[in-house]
């Protein structure tokens, strides 16, 4: 192996590490600040990783040896399509390096595929299990400190934390980057044979369901619920031997959840049962001036969203000026997102965009899919496990945003199933 592609590979491995860790707390104020820094990292892994790459390039002049395919291709035209984006942009210092807080322009959107193109190339099959097990571990870590904080223990932040949100500083985003990894170590748990590790990601597991948890956050319940429904068509009910060990971590989630529930007077039902509520709200006409709470006010932020498509509909608005189109109200509250991944892309990239990206995740998807079918024993399980955390994702993206904290790992993830369906 050439040594640039090792160490590729080793500073992909240390990136997602230490990633959620990346954090600046300003101890006159008694802030923590969980974006800025992770930008400002991603940014730097991305520009090394092309370094590298580049003097990979030079020196044993070699390059990505693969014919460009459909997917290739689509990432291409998305790339341009983001470049344009930028350049016509409403505001180009925006879209350049994002908002405020978010910092989710071309910069970031770009490193994000760099990302998935580095992991596709540089992160071979067998490095795949390190991967899952450093990702799971960080994971663990991150649940620990989420649910120190929901008893408003926070190291770092004066004040009550009533809904837990760790390293990513908003629950809704912490409760992605659960979905994601609550669904790799239910893949690592279903995988394993040896009965000490099989305990290990039993613990882990019910660690970050109980975070999970204290996020209230509903979409990523909805994402998990999802996930799991996959994960036991696709995985569990093939496989006897599985039944008894996946119907006791179910059962043990679900003893969880009522035994936490029960000590908080019931609110965490309550907040499930609004989901059956706003559904039963949006339905019924007669309640049509109450839509607009639907959802925390989501339901109000699409509504007046979709009229911008008429000016945005080619390239966008530009990265991350969402916030600069959107029609404010009184300037008390600032809706600088969509609440909605494939709406807030619409919009900011345009329709084109918003084609192309769904392309890449169909084609990935179904080429997943008919190399699960191929596969078998553990293997089968791995690529089922990868499908189930990419399906479970662009399921709660529907009533959530792509976010730096988290972001990196979607595409990580994605990289590593898009690799595994070709080899």
């Amino acid at each position: 192996m050439i040594l640039t592609s090792r160490t590729i590979s080793l500073i992909l491995q240390a990136f997602i590490f230490i990633f959620p860790f990346m954090i600046y707390f300003r101890q006159s104020s008694g802030e923590i600040h969980h974006t800025l820094q992770k930008f400002v990292l991603l940014s730097l892994i991305s520009l090394l990783l092309w370094l590298l790459f580049l003097s990979r390039w030079i020196i044993h002049k070699r390059t990505i040896e693969e014919k460009m395919n459909s997917v290739g291709n689509a990432l291409l035209l998305l790339v341009f399509l983001i470049l344009f984006s930028t350049f016509l942009s409403v505001d180009q210092y925006t879209s350049i390096y994002g908002t405020k807080y978010r910092y989710e322009g071309a910069i970031a959107l770009l490193s994000y595929l760099s990302l998935f193109i580095f992991s596709d190339h540089f992160l071979p099959e067998k490095r795949h299990g390190r991967i899952f097990i450093i990702l799971g571990i960080g994971a663990f870590f991150s649940a620990i400190y989420g649910i120190i904080q929901h008893f408003s223990l926070s190291l770092f932040k004066v004040g009550s934390y009533y809904r837990a949100e760790s390293f990513f500083d908003n629950p809704n985003f912490f409760s992605t980057y659960l979905v994601i990894m609550i669904l790799l170590v239910s893949t690592l748990y279903l995988y394993g044979q040896k009965l000490r590790y099989l305990l290990v990601w039993y613990f882990i597991h019910l660690t970050l369901f109980l975070a999970l948890i204290y996020t209230m956050t509903r979409s990523g319940w909805l994402g998990i619920i999802v996930g799991f429904s996959f994960m036991t068509i696709f995985i569990v009910t093939k496989r006897k031997y599985l039944w008894k060990r996946w119907g006791l971590l179910l059962l043990s989630l679900v003893a969880i959840f009522i035994v936490v529930n029960l000590n908080n007077e019931n609110s965490y039902f309550n907040r499930v049962n609004t989901i059956v509520k706003e559904a039963m709200v949006m339905i019924n006409i007669e309640e049509s001036e109450t839509r607009d709470s639907v959802g925390s006010g989501r339901w109000y932020i699409w509504r007046n969203a979709l009229p911008l498509l008429d000016d945005h509909i080619l390239l966008g608005s530009g990265p991350d000026t969402f916030g600069l189109v959107f029609p404010q109200t009184d300037g008390t509250q600032m809706f600088d997102k969509a609440h909605n991944e494939y709406l807030q892309m619409a919009i900011t990239l345009g329709i084109p965009a918003l084609l192309v990206y769904l392309f890449i995740l169909v084609k990935i998807l179904l080429m997943g899919y008919k190399k699960a079918q191929k596969l078998e024993g553990q293997n089968q399980i791995i690529q089922f496990g990868l499908l189930a955390i990419i399906i479970a994702y662009l399921t709660q993206a529907f009533f959530n945003i792509s976010v730096i904290p988290v972001a990196p790992f979607f595409w990580i993830l994605l990289g590593i199933l898009y690799r595994r369906s070709r080899a």
